[in-house]
């Protein structure tokens, strides 16, 4: 079952409303069905109107941005366009990663992408990665990661696995592994978001199967 627990507020200026993003939430309405929370409107209950500046998968965590001026969506749509915004996201993927530092550039859907993937930890069957995505193509980390025959667990729709055996027992992971860490906009403004509490007990479990310390 995917989290449906309550956004966060990270911070809130004249220009920005930025949110932490629980999965189970869609950023926009879509074709869901009833029943599912939407954050624009979440959002737009508690600030008034706002613009949608990028999107995250309904379930994937993590932070994200929604301007409060017209002007100012334009400003940041630009920015995501021109490649201007550093965005970091934490995955869990299967396998065994051959280097520590690795960038894959397999197009999507025809257009050129680029992805660099950083190995943080290797865990049982896994590994915990940063990923820097350098252009914004939808689904663009689960895709790439995928390519490279490191699917994220969760991730049914690129033949991630929902769980995994350790030490006996089944290690559910009932959503993508995915989770929107950090942002930074060309001003200088950073927005982190921390792992949300289904990540952190997978990585406490499966650190815990190697005998390892389990904080994180």
């Amino acid at each position: 079952m995917i989290q449906t627990l309550d956004p966060q507020v990270l911070s809130l200026s004249d220009r920005w409303v930025v949110i932490d993003k629980p999965s189970g939430w869609l950023t926009i309405p879509g074709r869901s069905g009833p029943g599912v929370p939407v954050l624009l409107e979440w959002v737009k209950q508690k600030y008034g109107e706002v613009w949608v500046v990028h999107r995250l998968d309904r379930e994937t965590s993590g932070v994200i941005l929604f301007a409060r001026t017209a002007q100012d969506h334009l400003e940041a749509n630009a920015w995501f366009r021109q490649r201007k915004v550093k965005k970091v996201y934490q995955c869990l993927a299967e396998g065994v990663a051959n280097a520590p530092f690795f960038k894959i550039t397999d197009p999507i859907e025809g257009q050129a992408s680029s992805t660099q993937v950083e190995v943080v930890e290797k865990l049982l069957g896994c590994f915990l990665a940063q990923a820097f995505p350098r252009t914004g193509r939808r689904h663009q980390i689960r895709i790439h990661l995928a390519q490279a025959g490191y699917p994220l667990l969760g991730d049914l729709l690129y033949r991630g696995k929902a769980a995994l055996q350790i030490s006996g027992t089944e290690l559910k992971v009932p959503r993508v592994a995915l989770h929107a860490s950090a942002l930074e906009l060309p001003t200088g403004e950073k927005f982190r978001s921390p792992l949300p509490q289904d990540f952190v007990q997978w990585i406490g479990s499966l650190r815990g199967a190697l005998g390892v310390s389990t904080d994180v």
